[in-house]
């Protein structure tokens, strides 16, 4: 992804990186942090800089760092079949066999011992398709916060992404 320079988003950058790196931070205790806002906003622009060049010295440890775009492919069990594999260092071929379920169980294991930072662009469009509103509207809200909350889903792919939300906000070492 192609940006131009940041301007005027340098308390953004900073609540994002108190979040990984600041433990006298409100945001520091939550495993995964949404960033939301209206479309066209510079939202992915400024998670794409912060993910590429502020966090990575910033998240220690870090085991990798890895970014899904679900404009581009917004099949769910297609981002924990790659995501498996990169957090495992396999093949997506290596769990090609392995149903939705099981993907997201191994992931969230993986994710769970080893601290990655994961970013999900668009992920609330797959969560809210055809509703009017989301769990996640406002700057910033952090997952756990709707953990016991379950909106009205439509299809499959959706109700396995909001449970692998509220799973992802009980890891141990991972940042989503």
């Amino acid at each position: 992804m192609q940006t131009a320079a940041l301007v005027g988003r340098k308390e953004s950058l900073n609540v994002l990186s108190d979040w990984i790196a600041n433990s006298k931070s409100e945001a520091y205790g939550a495993r995964a942090f949404c960033l939301t806002g209206i479309s066209g906003m510079g939202k992915s622009a400024l998670m794409w800089h912060w993910f590429n060049e502020v966090a990575p010295p910033l998240m220690k440890p870090l085991s990798g760092r890895f970014w899904w775009n679900f404009a581009e492919d917004s099949n769910f069990t297609n981002f924990l079949l790659h995501a498996l594999a990169y957090v495992t260092g396999q093949p997506t071929e290596a769990y090609s066999n392995l149903p939705p379920l099981g993907l997201q169980q191994e992931l969230l294991a993986v994710l769970d011992k080893k601290p990655f930072l994961l970013a999900l662009d668009g992920l609330d469009t797959l969560l809210v398709m055809g509703q009017a509103s989301s769990p996640f509207i406002g700057m910033y809200e952090y997952v756990k916060e709707y953990a016991n909350t379950r909106p009205l889903l439509r299809t499959p792919s959706e109700e396995r992404a909001y449970d692998f939300l509220r799973r992802l906000a009980s890891l141990r070492a991972s940042r989503v």
